[in-house]
């Protein structure tokens, strides 16, 4: 609650010293739909009569309406959350002129989680997104990319469960993500590609698998590939910071029909040869 009760703070000092009485056009962007003054408007109003009534002047620098200077703010849309009865408020209060777009992400989506895609459809009834026309997530310090992918929400948590067809906050409800086609994994010190991939929440852990032709592969900073019919990756600190530890299995998983054994290539500096182990 600090961040919305200072930025409302710092309203208050900014219209009360006169700032927009002495620079007319100057333009103060506030976060998050402009602090608590689009839902306390009214309470302002009726403090500031209170305050008159007994004698107590509130400045002698700023002219009446007072509210008419806190609509000379601009906002953002940036919430945390998506609630559109609170982006109401500030619609109406700031005007949509003045009402800018605004995110918190990478921060707050998810534990750092966001997903992009050209199409999406969500099933409530399911719990499950599908992003199809080429899919971007940012998770944690990864980039992921494919053709396609299903985002698959926990249902241990009747309560969260969206009331509408609105796709809800994934802030803590990804159980696992499924990935297809084209898979590319970018993250300091490493980037790997493949062709099917299984993100899972609860390990924080990626699960990377080919095809018929070709194995997936993972290169660290130093050019060392590793290659196996599944590789799977994860942090050796939670919650982010630490290496990545990259795990070769000799067979995929279950449901994960892809051949090959285990290989890692060495690319010396010299490149004088690929030394096999």
């Amino acid at each position: 609650m600090g961040w919305p009760y200072d930025t409302t703070a710092a309203m208050y000092r900014i219209v009360f010293s006169g700032v927009f009485e002495r620079h007319p056009t100057i333009r103060i962007i506030t976060h998050h739909h402009g602090g608590f003054v689009p839902y306390y408007q009214g309470g302002m109003r009726g403090s500031w009569a209170a305050s008159e009534e007994e004698g107590r002047d509130l400045s002698d620098k700023v002219s009446r309406p007072y509210i008419d200077h806190f609509k000379k703010f601009y906002c953002d849309t940036a919430c945390k959350d998506y609630v559109p009865k609170v982006l109401e408020l500030a619609l109406d209060f700031f005007g949509p002129e003045r009402m800018l777009f605004g995110s918190d992400t990478p921060f707050g989506a998810g534990n750092g989680q966001s997903f992009t895609s050209g199409a999406l459809i969500y099933s409530d009834a399911s719990g499950e997104a599908d992003f199809t026309g080429g899919l971007r997530a940012e998770m944690g310090e990864a980039t992921v990319r494919a053709d396609t992918g299903t985002v698959y929400l926990k249902k241990d948590n009747p309560k969260a469960a969206s009331t509408a067809s609105k796709m809800p906050s994934l802030n803590g409800r990804i159980d696992h993500v499924a990935a297809k086609g084209q898979i590319t994994i970018a993250q300091p010190g490493l980037h790997a590609t493949g062709e099917q991939l299984l993100y899972t929440g609860a390990e924080q852990s990626f699960l990377l698998t080919g095809d018929a032709k070709n194995l997936p592969k993972a290169m660290d900073a130093r050019g060392n590939v590793t290659t196996g019919a599944a590789l799977k990756f994860r942090r050796a600190c939670s919650g982010g910071g630490g290496d990545t530890t990259v795990e070769v299995l000799n067979k995929a998983p279950s449901g994960l029909d892809i051949p090959g054994g285990v290989h890692t290539e060495v690319l010396a500096e010299e490149k004088k040869g690929r030394p096999s182990r």
